[in-house]
């Protein structure tokens, strides 16, 4: 059975602000729910308005949707608990030891495979295929990790930073399923158009790009991986246990355990969708006054804890566009070989495209 972790997200005063896109409806989770009123059932549209942002967005007509026992199921898995993750796990030994058995068979096959070789580069890049295989919790490590120069050389600085955005997507069947489940209807009732393919793939999700019934507006459709909490919460138990047991044999004054109940906190985090909906209308009431800060839309009344529309804005990395600045201004300024200079950093076709993946 998939994991329940208790809910706490209204804790925070952000997620209020979506508390009515996703109420946690009061049936059994094996019945799909029926309309409180008979009211609620004759409506079809509900008409979205949306928060003040750098661009006005026009009122959009949206199918109205009902919360669905899925929407209802993944909202209570979305908060860590380390006394309940722990009971859960406790009690299924089987999958925790064939699970322990295949983490230190991947990172033994890692070690002498590079004891083997002995080449930076290419245990790096074996590195970021091992953590990829063992899935979203240790992907999330990687991430963490391709941001520390003072942890890692520059060759698995370099690797872990694939792990961005250049994930395995999961099948298109699977989150097309996905999102019917936590939407309760047809995606064609709410998307005229999907891509046939995710636009960009993560530890966590995948991306998809389309079009709004009726209004036509280009979205970014968000889609959590299915079991990723199931997942992620056995592989915290077993990080969890070695970190204890990591602290005793090295006899180390930091708390281990701490730290990996800080970080799988964190991650749980990002498993509900209307977290990270309701940062997005707070950063946009916050930088309304500055129109060269451009914030997506959120589309709450579509938003559940796995599924995330949002407005499709196209854009570029930082990185790319602090890497083109100095050539772009010395090329306003007249200067012919800046201008040249400017005209080599265009980028290819493959590097755009790239640049324009969702992470």
């Amino acid at each position: 059975k998939p994991m329940r972790h208790r809910d706490i997200s209204n804790n925070s005063s952000s997620s209020s602000r979506l508390a009515t896109a996703v109420p946690t409806p009061r049936h059994d989770l094996n019945r799909p729910p029926k309309p409180a009123t008979a009211a609620a059932a004759a409506a079809n549209t509900i008409t979205t308005v949306p928060q003040q942002q750098q661009q006005q967005q026009p009122a959009v007509a949206i199918p109205a949707l009902a919360p669905t026992a899925a929407a209802a199921a993944s909202a209570a898995a979305v908060a860590y608990d380390a006394a309940y993750t722990a009971d859960t796990w406790s009690r299924r030994p089987v999958p925790v030891v064939a699970r322990l058995l295949e983490i230190v068979a991947a990172f033994g096959g890692w070690w002498a495979r590079a004891a083997v070789h002995k080449d930076t580069t290419r245990a790096a890049a074996d590195m970021r295929t091992v953590l990829v295989n063992l899935g979203p919790a240790f992907v999330k490590i990687g991430q963490a990790l391709s941001s520390r120069p003072d942890v890692l050389p520059p060759e698995y600085l370099r690797e872990l930073e694939l792990l961005q955005d250049r994930i395995p997507p999961f099948p298109d069947d699977e989150a097309l399923q996905v999102i019917e489940e936590e939407l309760g209807v047809p995606w064609r009732r709410v998307f005229s158009t999907l891509s046939s393919s995710p636009v960009a793939a993560a530890s966590l999700g995948q991306v998809y790009r389309g079009t709004l019934v009726g209004s036509g507006a280009e979205v970014a459709v968000k889609v959590q991986r299915p079991g990723v909490v199931d997942a992620i919460g056995r592989d915290t138990f077993i990080l969890r246990n070695l970190a204890a047991v990591a602290r005793q044999q090295l006899k180390l004054n930091t708390d281990l355990p701490a730290l990996v109940d800080e970080w799988a906190a964190s991650l749980f985090k990002e498993l509900d969708y209307r977290r990270e909906a309701a940062n997005g209308i707070r950063f946009a009431e916050l930088f309304s006054f500055m129109p060269e800060v451009a914030v997506p839309h959120m589309y709450s009344e579509l938003t559940t804890p796995r599924v995330l529309v949002m407005e499709w804005i196209a854009g570029e990395r930082l990185r790319t566009a602090s890497q083109q600045a100095p050539a772009a201004a010395a090329a306003a300024a007249g200067s012919p070989v800046a201008a040249a200079a400017a005209g080599s950093s265009v980028l290819s076709a493959a590097e755009v495209a790239n640049d324009l993946r969702l992470v």
